[in-house]
């Protein structure tokens, strides 16, 4: 009779375990490679929506200048063209950022049935939808009061720009389409306007942005108003219809516009050549010395003469080496490496010469109207809400028309007509005429009176402007001094004698009266 020995069923145990333990290192190493995988998947996510972002973003800045200028030119009627939803549709459509790669382009790739390793690409368009922050689509939150509440949350609030006022109705109206106005103003004083709204309301001292761009430095105070409306974009498609969700994120944005007066002392529109005549000959260094920045869509220097900022819109070339504002900046300034050692050494992104190219979040927009820059609302023929606060010669607190003249061939002034603001806030007009009560310069008073006529060298007739006697003139006559009436504008006013005033002209005739400051 043979004896059974029990040994294999003793290895039993022995064998599950490590099965089991195999099996659980299979299991742990499946979930790491899953929480990889799930990791590779929300960082190409993430990527996605920051290519997508900036997409957005830098369409919107270029799509958002001239709706604005026609929401003016419509008198901020309600409009399709120019709303916020035409605004944000357009630059959806700019950026391309509903879908990564068509369907066209898969074909014409061969890629049809390949695996796409874009997390952020489904079967369907990937939404991004673009809403006020209270998550009407298709508005926005104006930086108005009528909004405080809004921005009283506690997700914004302490971190949005000082808010302004208007009309119930235009604020209500800036919510659908943008509105740009000279009725929008700070009535409220907050730590982000230095200076008192009280007496400037319209324009305040407010800190120069962050921004490559170097009109001015990073936080230096610059007259200007901040116009902003904030918009919340969701991205992702978090209910799919019956499809795979994409997870969604929501941020929070705000578009700004700031209203910057000239405060350059050289700014053009076009070409700028600063260290060389016409003549090809150098500028004088020990006779000219500019304080501030310049500013030229296209700019070349032989020397800075003292400019502590360049700034310009499509080129800006150096001939040598220059210090700016301490910074040693030579013509390869914009070059991949070299912008950024430089920002290194300076210590801030901003340099003190860019381009407006630098940021594709930025645009910087002079507003140039040839002659008409010149004119003010009362001698154009039609006007709108555009064309009045595009013409710099609206916004001069005096006014000098020259009403008649010695003849056709002699465009010297015996007659100009003078308009200011009194202290009591009324507007007066004082006529000065030769001969009754415009003495000249060798004649009794006459070294008072700001207003004066000459010829030049060449014969051209001239007044001639004396700044230095305009504030006791005005005061004597009753009016504001020169810290609040200090901007004034020349012309003539042909209707006022035609047989002695001749029209303007562009470009003017010879015998056109001329200003000597």
């Amino acid at each position: 009779m043979k004896r059974r020995h029990p040994q294999g069923f003793a290895s039993l145990p022995v064998v599950s375990a490590l099965a089991l333990i195999f099996m659980l290192s299979l299991l742990m190493l499946l979930r790491a490679g899953m929480l990889d995988r799930d990791g590779m998947a929300k960082a190409q996510l993430r990527a996605d929506y920051q290519q997508r972002e900036e997409a957005l973003l830098r369409a919107l800045v270029a799509v958002f200048p001239q709706k604005a200028i026609a929401s003016m030119k419509g008198g901020y009627a309600l409009a399709d063209t120019y709303s916020w939803s035409t605004i944000f549709a357009q630059a959806q459509s700019m950026a391309s950022v509903s879908s990564a790669v068509s369907p066209a382009l898969l074909s014409q790739l061969g890629l049809e049935g390949a695996r796409n390793a874009n997390g952020a690409d489904t079967t369907l368009p990937l939404e991004t939808t673009i809403t006020s922050l209270s998550g009407v689509p298709g508005v926005v939150t104006p930086g108005t009061t009528e909004y405080a509440g809004v921005f009283a949350d506690a997700r914004f609030a302490g971190k949005i720009p000082p808010l302004l006022d208007m009309s119930v109705t235009l604020q209500q109206a800036d919510a659908v389409r943008p509105v740009v106005s000279t009725s929008k103003i700070y009535n409220v004083q907050t730590p982000g306007l230095l200076a008192d709204v009280t007496k400037y309301p319209l324009y305040n001292f407010i800190p120069y942005p962050n921004i490559r761009f170097g009109y001015a430095t990073p936080g230096q105070p610059v007259v200007a108003k901040r116009n902003w409306w904030a918009f919340a974009v969701t991205f992702g498609t978090p209910n799919a219809n019956g499809t795979k969700p994409v997870q969604a994120l929501t941020k929070y944005y705000v578009l700004s516009l700031y209203e910057l007066p000239s405060q350059l002392p050289i700014e053009a529109a076009a070409f700028a050549q600063i260290g060389t005549h016409q003549d090809g000959t150098d500028w004088d260094a020990s006779l000219i010395t500019i304080s501030g920045g310049v500013y030229a869509d296209q700019l070349a220097l032989t020397d800075t003469f003292g400019s502590s900022r360049l700034a310009g819109k499509q080129s800006v070339s150096l001939s040598k080496t220059m210090t700016l504002n301490g910074t040693d900046v030579g013509n390869d300034f914009d070059q991949p490496g070299v912008r950024e050692t430089l920002q290194a050494q300076s210590r801030s992104d901003a340099l003190p010469v860019g381009l407006s190219a630098n940021s594709g979040r930025l645009t910087f927009l002079p507003i140039q109207r040839d002659t008409q820059f010149l004119q003010r609302a009362a001698d154009i023929p039609t006007t709108n809400t555009w064309e009045s606060y595009s013409s710099g010669g609206e916004k001069c607190a005096i006014t000098v028309k020259a009403t008649s003249m010695v003849s056709l061939a002699d465009q010297t002034p015996t007659t100009i007509r003078v308009r200011f603001r009194l202290t009591n806030n009324t507007d007066i007009e004082v006529v000065l005429q030769r001969g009754v009560n415009w003495p000249t310069l060798l004649q009794a008073g006459g070294g008072l009176i700001p207003f004066q006529t000459e010829l030049t060298d060449s014969n051209n007739s001239c007044i001639t402007f004396y700044p230095t006697l305009l504030n006791n003139w005005l005061v004597s006559q009753g009016g504001k001094p020169v810290d609040s009436s200090n901007t004034i504008h020349f012309r003539t006013e042909a209707a006022a004698d035609p047989l002695t005033v001749l029209p303007a002209a562009n470009p003017p005739l010879p015998d056109t009266m001329a200003v000597i400051i």
